[in-house]
């Protein structure tokens, strides 16, 4: 019975130890909870700094609303209008229906408010646009990439995006050369051109994209009608001299 005490202050000094599973559940768990409560907080942010900021997404509305724009847009290489996307895909509610138009009808806030860019917009045709380079997307049937590192015709080249709040304005509103992608459209009926030009060229030289009078006839005047693309309206080169050919045989006829 003497021995019973050291006994005992021996089993009471041994270690509790724990399983492997066991030390590291707990943790895990409040970790889990730190990350779901973080990304809980950036979601109502990004809410909460959409709601009433144009273009506002349809489910912030609550009556099915909220905004549709619509901006023409063009890419053009060393000055040259190219053909615009065909693909009418629609992930999030800025798209195109092949009609050179930009489409901006959120749905939701990821691409409402601050977040309606043209990054949003290349989602939908699958293009790729950085500060120096774009690449276009699979349904721009006819459009080459253009880098600056190409240049334009031997000079060196530089990468703009110009946007018309006023169509019938000779120069852009706005003309940048940084986070184009991270461009957010400021409002209804205006014109965008992503155009790979001379460095030296002036931005007045930007042109202005084919569908620019499409958007709002009666506010581009007919001064814009030289740079409509019969192209995208009506079909081929060669298929509108055939018509152009057909209708003056039948006025003849007439």
């Amino acid at each position: 019975m003497a021995d019973e005490p050291n006994l005992r202050r021996a089993s009471s000094g041994a270690p509790n130890l724990q399983s492997g599973g066991d030390r590291w559940f707990w943790p895990a768990v409040i970790a889990v909870i730190v990350v779901g409560a973080i990304a809980v907080g950036v979601l109502a942010v990004n809410r909460e700094s959409n709601i009433g900021v144009a273009p506002e997404a349809q489910s912030l509305t609550g009556n099915g609303g909220g905004d549709h724009w619509h901006i023409a847009y063009g890419f053009a290489n060393c000055g040259t209008l190219m053909p615009f996307a065909t693909d009418d895909r629609d992930p999030k509610g800025i798209h195109t229906h092949g009609d050179g138009l930009i489409h901006i009808h959120p749905f939701n806030t990821s691409v409402s408010g601050n977040n309606a860019t043209m990054e949003a917009f290349l989602e939908a045709t699958q293009g790729e646009l950085t500060d120096d380079s774009y690449t276009p997307g699979p349904s721009e049937f006819g459009a080459v990439p253009m880098a600056e590192a190409d240049g334009c015709d031997g000079e060196e080249a530089e990468l703009r995006l110009a946007y018309w709040e006023n169509l019938t304005d000779d120069e852009p509103t706005t003309v940048i050369t940084e986070n184009l992608a991270e461009f957010k459209f400021p409002g209804d009926l205006g014109a965008l051109t992503v155009a790979l030009m001379p460095a030296d060229a002036p931005d007045s030289e930007i042109p202005r994209p084919l569908q620019a009078q499409s958007v709002s006839p009666l506010d581009a005047g007919t001064e814009l009608a030289p740079e409509l693309n019969p192209d995208a309206i009506t079909g081929t080169d060669d298929e509108v001299d055939s018509d152009a050919d057909a209708e003056s045989g039948s006025d003849a006829e007439e």
